[in-house]
This record gives C-alpha cells, structure tokens and sequence, in this order.
C-alpha cells in the first residue's frame, strides 16, 4: 500500500516529527512518501536525520497562499507518478486543495491542534464531505473536530514518542535547581507569561534556579529584553536550539510548559519518557497525559504557578515517585511504535472498506 503524506508547513516542528516518524518506521506492507515544499526540505532532513531519497518529493511553489494554481499542478504530477492508495494531509490547507482537487485516493486528515482562526461555511462543508477519515491526536480533539465537522468518520491515535536509553533515575534538588524549556519562542508557548513568575517569587526562594530556554522564535528579542528589564539575567538562559534533546532533557530538575494554546505536546511526552517530572498549564490535551500530582502537575492559574514553583526550586516535593510514574505511563501507551501500529491500522481498514464499494 501507498501512502503519500503532503506537508504545508510554516516552520518545522512537532507535526513535521511525527511524519518523519510514520516515514520512518512504517512497515514492510507499506511504502511511505512524503512531500514537502522546497524552501523546507533540507531543514526536514536535517532535523529528522533523514537521507534524501525518491520517497522524499520537493514541491517546488510559495506555500504562504491557500490556493495556488501551481501547487494544484505539483499535487496532481505527484500523485500521478505515484498513485498512492492514501493521500494523508496534516493542515488545513494542503487539506481544502486535496478534498477539492484530488479525489481519485482515500483522504485521510490528521488534525493536529485547534484551528487558530475561524473555519469558513464553504470549507467546513467540503472537508466534511471529501474527507474520507480524519484523525485526532486527543480525545478533546476529536470532539473538537465533531463539533466543526459533524458526523464524520474519525478516531483518535496519541502522538509517540522514542524510549530512551538513558533515563533520570534519581530526581534530587541539591544546590542550584536545574529548570528547562523546550519548544518554539513564541507567544502560544507563554515564556512571556512565565518570566515575570520567576521576579515574583524571589522573596520564597531559598535555592538558586538556572532556568535554560532551548529553542528559536520570533520572540527572542522580546523575551531577552524582558529579562533584562526584571534582572534575572543570573537565572535565566537562552541557549538556542539543540539537535540531542533528551541529552538535554535528563540535565533538568523538572521541565516547565506555560503554553497559551498546545494540542498533544510531543516535549511533554519525551520530558516523561526520560523521568523529568513536567509542570504544565492546563490546555489542550494536557490533562489526558498528566494527572496532577501523581505523574507530573498542571497548572490551572497564575496563583498555582506562584505556590508551586517555590515548593518545587527548595526542594520540597519528592520528584522520584512522579519521575517513575511518567516514565511508566510513556513506555506503555505513548511510544513511537504504538503510534504507528495505530495508523498502519487505520489505513488498512479504510483501504479494505473502499475495496469493497467498488
């Protein structure tokens, strides 16, 4: 069986990693393609340690527009050369172009996050109708998508994650507490809701924190400015993005996630799988991973935030039995292996239902 997977992206992140991931691992009865725009091929590669190969196809347009006559004629030679059984979109709008213009292969939709803006009349009743499976990366998701969509065909497949060798196996504050972040800088991350935490609880501290920020984004600039206004320059750092992340990850005490907005964030699930226990603001599918207090904390106010992170920074709260618990819970139902067994499933029933209505 064919798969094709068309990416649209405006940045490579946690979407484009679990495509390298069904890329990578699918199994012998499939053949896995993925297509890309030009400008964001090499970081694709780069970032997922992929060779180039045929299976990799570079689609040569500007992505930034919905519609483009171009993109259609790219869309349409591939899947001619290719004819894959399964055309699988991860954004809306590589999705809207397939639905409309490509309908001789199954459609399958994975639904990553929440629509940042609203969704059109004219596209909701044709992705309703022309998508033949959809997706979702969390049970609050799928009803997201039901509520958009209707009475569609879907389910839902949590993201997965690679089990580390190397793991935290003895969470001990001593000292200076060691604190991270991971992920893009940019306002739906909420570094810019965090810093001013940190200045406030000064006054409870008695350890000192270095706080490490791993990542780039357009919010750089802003959030070293803001740190310099509120002199916490001895505590905080931005040491830019990092290729080995769970060789970071295992340096921290504990990893801090104060997201405006999230879907099913992979650098929770990947904090879990090393053992570093994850404070995380109550968004998204949150919730379904942690349960507060037993395999990490989440966060329902900024009043939260300012009880917990002095408890956490002196070294008050036993980290060892959440650290054992999220690693548990990571091993057993979020790895990479789980998450792909579930889409190769998916995809045979759906190509053994169409091959019965022909």
């Amino acid at each position: 069986m064919k798969i094709l997977h068309i990416l649209e992206p405006s940045s490579i992140g946690g979407v484009e990693r679990i495509v390298s991931d069904l890329y990578k691992n699918n199994s012998s009865n499939f053949e896995v393609f993925v297509a890309i725009p030009k400008k964001f091929k090499k970081s694709f590669m780069e970032s997922f340690f992929l060779q180039d190969s045929v299976n990799l196809i570079e689609l040569d347009y500007d992505n930034q527009r919905k519609f483009s006559f171009k993109r259609i004629l790219f869309y349409r030679k591939v899947v001619r050369e290719i004819k894959p059984d399964i055309i699988h979109t991860h954004s809306r709008k590589a999705c809207i172009n397939v639905a409309l213009f490509l309908r001789n292969s199954i459609h399958f939709r994975t639904q990553h996050m929440q629509d940042r803006d609203s969704i059109g009349l004219f596209d909701k009743l044709i992705l309703a109708k022309n998508v033949d499976h959809w997706i979702s990366t969390s049970k609050i998701l799928k009803e997201y998508i039901q509520a958009q969509y209707g009475y569609v065909s879907i389910n839902h497949i949590y993201n997965g994650v690679e089990i580390p060798n190397v793991k935290k196996t003895d969470v001990k504050i001593e000292g200076v507490t060691k604190i991270g972040f991971v992920g893009r800088l940019n306002k739906q991350k909420g570094l810019d809701l965090l810093i001013p935490i940190l200045k406030r609880i000064e006054p409870l501290l008695i350890n000192k924190y270095k706080f490490t920020v791993i990542g780039e984004g357009e919010e750089k600039i802003h959030l070293l400015e803001l740190v310099n206004k509120l002199k916490l320059n001895d505590c905080v750092e931005f040491i830019g993005p990092k290729s080995d992340i769970n060789s970071e990850l295992i340096k921290f005490d504990f990893l801090l996630l104060p997201s405006r907005k999230e879907g099913l964030p992979l650098v929770m699930l990947e904090a879990m799988a090393c053992g570093l226990p994850v404070v995380a603001n109550n968004v998204g599918a949150i919730y379904e991973v942690i349960q507060n207090k037993v395999n990490g904390f989440i966060i329902n106010s900024e009043s939260d935030w300012l009880d917990l992170l002095p408890k956490l920074i002196n070294g008050n709260i036993d980290l060892n039995k959440i650290s054992v618990k999220a690693t548990n819970l990571i091993s057993s139902e979020f790895s990479v292996k789980r998450m792909c067994d579930e889409y190769c499933n998916s995809y045979q029933r759906h190509k053994a239902v169409s091959e019965t209505k022909q």
